[in-house]
């Protein structure tokens, strides 16, 4: 039976799969999944949670219709995918990566995390991408926000690529 769609900008939409159907990971089906489907970037994002494996830690596959530098699916801890409200860029991220992707040609960019630090957050406000980080130890009223960053600045002050330190596995 075909699942629901729902709009969640006049570009994206989201489908909830079911997940009797859906590949199992060591023997066990998804909590939850469901699709993101950007029409102008013409790519399909697939979130699988596996759920948690232990406290708090959910495993999460983000599973992409066109690859990305070779890599069509990730395997995360708690990942978390957004289109902006144009759908033609997707912005991943976990605690300790952050993955900016032309949907369009499939280029990706990362942001380098200082030492002993993780992201609280990151988003989309309109298509500028902000977010908070937080240092280890802190008490999150300590966090520090950065952004709002235009796709002009994330390019040119972003790494090119998926990122050497890479906490999001590739080909899951």
């Amino acid at each position: 039976m075909p699942q629901p769609t729902s709009a969640i900008s006049p570009n994206v939409t989201r489908r909830e799969l079911g997940v009797d159907v859906l590949p199992r990971q060591d023997g066990r089906a998804p909590d939850y999944a469901y699709q993101l489907q950007s029409q102008p970037g013409n790519l399909t994002v697939s979130v699988l949670n596996y759920g948690e494996r232990q406290p708090g830690a959910e495993t999460v596959h983000v599973q992409f219709s066109r690859p990305i530098e070779g890599c069509t699916c990730l395997s995360t801890t708690n990942g978390i995918a957004t289109f902006s409200p144009s759908g033609t860029r997707l912005l991943l991220h976990d605690l300790f990566a952050i993955i900016a992707i032309d949907a369009h040609t499939m280029k990706a960019w990362h942001y380098v995390l200082p030492a002993r630090t993780l992201f609280l957050a990151a988003d989309w406000d309109a298509e500028l991408v902000t977010g908070s980080t937080l240092a280890y130890g802190r008490p999150t009223t300590d966090a520090i926000v950065f952004g709002p960053w235009s796709w002009e600045q994330l390019v040119s002050t972003w790494r090119t690529g998926l990122g050497e330190q890479l906490t999001m596995s590739p080909n899951c």
